[in-house]
């Protein structure tokens, strides 16, 4: 699911709790603009957890790649595009917000099927978009046979969600998505 706003990371947790609710796992997904000398392409930047548990790194090939200690991990394509490779440094112009730009060294490449984005680590996602631990999309595992239920008051703002099942999508989510929003002072406070 893709929540209305970036909110805390223990936003996940709260939708983790939903009835129905498994598991879940948040990243923060911003739009950035790569820059190297002339060339530039805008994109966006994934922030991962240190310990990815539902949403791995694979190649095309299905190979898991591992997240560098440090610095972005670029889509090959994209560091093409950049004429860029592991070491070299890539500006990043956050296209949200108040437009930050920084300077990120090139961690790897990893070769994927779909996308030119970038990925890194939630922290050092953080610190470029000038926040603390964010999230905006929530990876979620759900029991296909959980009960149909009203919306749970505590449900962040989701704004969009995609299921390979949307049956196997608890009532309560399904609900938020079609109302576009659903907020509560529960999760204001929450939130805060």
């Amino acid at each position: 699911v893709t929540l209305a706003r970036p909110m805390p990371e223990r936003a996940a947790r709260t939708i983790a709790h939903v009835p129905g609710v498994l598991d879940a796992e948040a990243t923060r997904v911003a739009p950035v603009r790569f820059r190297s000398g002339p060339r530039h392409r805008d994109s966006a930047i994934v922030g991962h957890p240190e310990a990815m548990r539902m949403e791995r790194l694979v190649d095309r090939w299905g190979s898991d790649v591992v997240m560098p200690p440090s610095g972005v991990l670029l889509e090959r394509k994209l560091a093409e595009l950049l004429d860029v490779g592991p070491g070299d440094e890539v500006e990043l112009e956050v296209l949200e917000g108040e437009h930050r730009t920084q300077r990120l060294r090139v961690g790897g490449l990893i070769d994927q099927s779909v996308g030119l984005m970038a990925h890194a680590r939630l922290d050092d996602v953080g610190r470029l978009l000038g926040e603390e631990r964010l999230v905006n999309v929530a990876q979620l595992v759900v029991d296909p046979a959980a009960p149909i239920e009203k919306s749970d008051p505590c449900t962040p703002a989701i704004a969009f969600a995609l299921s390979r099942n949307w049956r196997s999508v608890p009532c309560c989510l399904r609900f938020a998505v079609v109302s576009k929003s659903v907020s509560s002072p529960r999760l204001s406070t929450i939130a805060e």
